[in-house]
């Protein structure tokens, strides 16, 4: 219960939150990957491209890397729950955060080389595409877990081939 007596639910906090200039302009700046998302043409792309340069910042360790995606993670999804609400189609191309969560995924535990950055842009990007099952089917979730679980799973197809690659290379 609110002070009033009123019980506040959720998504009236999230609607008072939301009239916050600053907290929207960070939101959309999260989820837009810093407003690359807003470029013409292919937005998820850039996002990747973006992704693929931030990933020399991030940490080399792989438990390290493992605790910043689940948090980057789970900081995603709520970014993208709310940012969709500023534009009018679910899941929006504007909305990038998804796909840099997706091609950090697909390069953890791998060697930080450019045949492995490269190969982890073009396969993410090609299952993020053509999305095989269940890649349509996780997309077709509302809200910023559906936006953020598609090119998860995507970047989980991607990290499984070139764990093999890895592997098969050693």
């Amino acid at each position: 219960m609110g002070r009033t007596g009123i019980e506040v639910t959720s998504i009236e906090r999230i609607s008072f939150l939301m009239n916050s200039k600053i907290l929207k302009f960070a939101i959309l700046s999260l989820a837009t990957g810093l407003g690359i998302g807003y470029l013409p043409g292919a937005p998820g792309t850039y996002g990747t491209l973006l992704a693929m340069l931030i990933c020399f910042l991030l940490p080399h360790s792989y438990g390290y890397y493992l605790v910043f995606l689940i948090f980057a993670t789970f900081i995603g999804i709520v970014v993208a729950e709310i940012a969709q609400r500023y534009f009018p189609k679910n899941d929006p191309s504007q909305i990038v955060i998804d796909e840099m969560l997706g091609y950090w995924l697909a390069i953890w535990a791998l060697p930080l080389r450019w045949p492995y950055i490269i190969g982890a842009f073009l396969l993410f990007r090609f299952f993020d595409i053509i999305k095989p099952y269940p890649i349509r089917s996780l997309e077709k979730m509302k809200g910023g877990m559906g936006i953020v679980l598609d090119d998860m799973m995507a970047g989980f197809y991607s990290w499984c081939i070139l764990q093999l690659i890895n592997l098969w290379v050693k």
